[in-house]
């Protein structure tokens, strides 16, 4: 088995109704978190949830739904997540956990 990409993933919830809608991006642990990991039947690829967080914006900016974004650990990566939560006009950001 063999994995390429980030641990990150999107989901939308909507109201019994499925008239009010919301957009819940749920970034890796760390964002800026990169590694291959290589075993005797396993190969990992992870990497940084950027690229990745960048690209689902992109697709999701003319809609109107609001959009979430969640990660445990900002560290040192708040000024690159700021600078991509800003060229997309993200509504709110979300770190919790902070250590």
């Amino acid at each position: 088995m063999n994995y390429n990409g980030t641990f990150a993933y999107v989901m939308t919830l909507c109201s019994t109704s499925g008239k009010t809608c919301a957009r819940f991006i749920e970034l890796q642990n760390r964002p800026g978190y990169s590694a291959q990991i290589n075993a005797t039947f396993n190969a990992w690829n992870i990497e940084s949830s950027f690229k990745w967080l960048s690209n689902e914006l992109k697709l999701l900016h003319n809609t109107i739904m609001p959009i979430f974004i969640n990660l445990h650990y900002a560290d040192d990566e708040g000024p690159r997540l700021a600078e991509i939560i800003n060229r997309w006009f993200v509504l709110l950001s979300l770190v919790s956990g902070i250590h």
